[in-house]
């Protein structure tokens, strides 16, 4: 009788320390994932001079995952699926910073010509690289005004200038910015005509944008179809789920199925990344 009711026992303390353990792993997981959310995501909106809590970031994360699985839970009825997705949905919020940030990149890369030109003719007026680049920062908008502005700011903090500068190529990690920190740095150190170099550097800066342009242009072509044969066979796969709905459940209920769409993911990632790598042409 003792032995009989010794083994309910046994089962119920094994669940109970089970269920302790996975939810010690689940708060330990959901801890590290907040702690480093915060940062990296503070980090970089910090760069970008967007000044949003990230235990907002947070929550909109939270409520996205949540979101994604209990949509495609409610259309597919596939909890792998659900799941699965789920779990990408994870890295969306880092993705849409990292294309925030390429975007913010890409528009003071494009700004920076003009401002340099307007450093060089405030220059040749008379004023000095201080208040050249004061004139600068009030006359343009975007990006550039912005990091320029928080150079000048380190600046009259008492921060030495190359100092500032290198701060600056650090923020804005690009070739473009650590030419133009360099220059500035080299020019104040030798001497010379400093207006004439910033001068110089603008147009060199502005050739090297042109050229890329032309090769994002002539490279569009390659780049569209690289998208196309991406999607091409997820749209293919719902058309034929729409047709054909129970030989195409198979990919999604049986183990088999989700080995054959993890190839497929696979296969089409690599051939995406192939495709940009090969109409990526660096100048």
């Amino acid at each position: 009788m003792s032995s009989i009711l010794l083994i309910p026992l046994l089962v119920t303390v094994t669940v109970v320390i089970l269920g302790l353990i996975t939810f010690s792993i689940i708060q330990n997981a959901y801890a590290e994932y907040k702690n480093s959310f915060h940062t990296s995501i503070q980090k970089n909106m910090i760069e970008m001079f967007l000044f949003i809590p990230p235990e907002k970031m947070f929550i909109l994360s939270i409520v996205l995952i949540l979101a994604v699985f209990y949509l495609t839970y409610l259309i597919t009825g596939a909890y792998i699926l659900a799941l699965t997705l789920a779990f990408i949905a994870v890295a969306v919020p880092r993705i849409a910073i990292h294309l925030m940030r390429k975007k913010r990149i890409k528009m003071l890369t494009s700004q920076l010509p003009d401002f340099l030109m307007s450093v060089s003719r405030a220059m040749q007026a008379g004023s000095s690289l201080s208040q050249s680049l004061e004139v600068a920062i009030q006359e343009d908008s975007g990006p550039v005004s912005q990091e320029f502005a928080l150079v000048m700011k380190e600046v009259r903090l008492g921060v030495d200038f190359n100092e500032s500068l290198d701060n600056f190529s650090k923020r804005v990690p690009i070739e473009e910015a650590n030419l133009v920190a360099n220059a500035i740095k080299i020019s104040r150190e030798i001497g010379g005509n400093l207006s004439e170099a910033i001068y110089r550097l603008s147009v060199t800066l502005r050739t090297k944008l042109e050229t890329e342009g032309k090769i994002d242009a002539l490279t569009a072509q390659g780049r569209l179809q690289g998208i196309v044969m991406t999607l091409l066979p997820i749209f293919l796969g719902f058309v034929i789920y729409k047709m054909e709905p129970e030989a195409m459940s198979k990919m999604i209920e049986e183990p088999i199925g989700w080995l054959v769409m993890a190839i497929i993911v696979v296969m089409e990632l690599l051939g995406y990344f192939f495709i940009r790598k090969i109409v990526n042409i660096d100048v």
